[in-house]
């Protein structure tokens, strides 16, 4: 069987219960989000999304989780090339959290995971924020990761973060190739510059 794809990256979807990372795995699979609602995910579930970067064809398994921190074991972040850790930008607390699940992330991801934080929700007013744009882009920069407001309703920034996501990837991979970490027929070629 032939493989419809040059590169293949494991992606974790983290972050507290309640803050929309199912709905932003549906988005980011592009299968229509009609009903807003969602049923909460039991356990781990993931979706397949195919992208074109860098003149790559990229294949992302991007994995959803209940938003239990302590109920994700170490073999879930197993072989993860991103993580996006996403908070609800009308909630405090899940914001707070975002800096326990990086203790996580830190603890149990390989050095050369590429990370993102997430806010979503930002279709919403500033009235009905608790959490700016501002801050959240200083927690990431404080973090050394990446950072975007998404918005699982509307769709916004949704394409932008896989960009940006599966670029980072491509180039990290470019990275390791180049100082001879790793070697891969498969991976050759894949050098790629992030904006």
């Amino acid at each position: 069987m032939t493989k419809n794809y040059d590169n293949l990256f494991k992606v974790l979807l983290i972050g507290d219960a309640d803050v929309g990372k199912t709905s932003l795995l549906v988005k980011f699979a592009s299968t229509p989000a009609s009903d807003p609602a969602f049923i909460s995910t039991i356990g781990i579930d993931f979706k397949i999304r195919h992208l074109q970067v860098c003149g790559r064809k990229v294949k992302l398994q991007i994995w959803d989780t209940a938003g239990q921190r302590y109920a994700i074991t170490t073999a879930y972040y197993r072989g993860a090339r991103g993580i996006l850790i996403v908070y609800d930008v009308t909630s405090e607390k899940s914001f707070e959290n975002v800096k326990k699940w990086l203790d996580n992330v830190t603890k149990y991801s390989a050095d050369n995971t590429i990370k993102m934080i997430l806010g979503n929700n930002c279709h919403l007013k500033e009235d009905e924020r608790q959490v700016s744009w501002e801050r959240g882009k200083q927690l990431a920069d404080e973090k050394g990761v990446k950072f975007m407001e998404v918005s699982a309703k509307t769709g916004q920034n949704i394409e932008e973060t896989l960009n940006i996501l599966s670029k980072s990837m491509l180039e990290q991979e470019s990275s390791v190739i180049a100082t001879g970490q790793r070697t891969s027929a498969e991976t050759q070629g894949s050098r790629c510059s992030v904006q």
